[in-house]
């Protein structure tokens, strides 16, 4: 258990948690660089964390790498960040979040080779995302695909850039979404 931790401008990831198995990762703040890296992990928690300002290029409040399976991601706050969530797990459950004003993307899935499958994305907010930004993108390339993904119940509010961006999804199902002040 990893709880009630406040993190200030390091240069390197906050926490990095190697073969995480039901590990929780509760109530910790994260300003300024990278916070949270998991790797190998099964069935953990990460929750109501906060995460300000991390906004170098390719840095992140939460990364799941594509071997973790079966975590949980809830309750957690993002804002500007340049990614707020690198989702590159699988069976994955993210929902309750809320992204405000991320520099670059909320939500983002894949990384070059690796494919993520059977994640749920709920009951998230999005909102300022600027001209440049998306709230949730899917994406890679040929190698890389988002498989049989639940996108539902998810409000984007104030969207200069992108709402949801699909490349190379496949299987997947995004309804009962709200949109309001979409302004691309």
């Amino acid at each position: 258990v990893v709880l009630n931790n406040t993190f200030l401008n390091a240069t390197a990831v906050h926490i990095y948690i190697l073969y995480p198995v039901r590990a929780i990762i509760e109530n910790n703040t994260f300003i300024g660089m990278r916070g949270i890296q998991t790797y190998l992990g099964t069935n953990y928690t990460i929750r109501g964390n906060s995460f300000y300002n991390i906004t170098g290029q390719y840095l992140f409040g939460i990364q799941t790498e594509y071997r973790d399976v079966g975590a949980q991601i809830y309750n957690n706050y993002f804002e500007n960040t340049y990614y707020g969530l690198w989702l590159i797990s699988s069976n994955t459950t993210i929902f309750n979040n809320t992204f405000v004003n991320p520099a670059s993307i909320g939500i983002y899935t894949g990384l070059a080779a690796r494919s993520t499958t059977n994640n749920s994305i709920y009951n998230n907010t999005f909102k300022d995302i600027n001209a440049t930004g998306f709230g949730i993108y899917f994406g890679g390339n040929w190698q890389n695909t988002s498989t049989n993904y639940s996108v539902y119940q998810n409000t984007f509010f104030n969207v200069s850039g992108e709402a949801i961006y699909l490349q190379d999804t496949h299987n997947s199902s995004f309804y009962n979404n709200l949109y309001s002040w979409i302004n691309c």
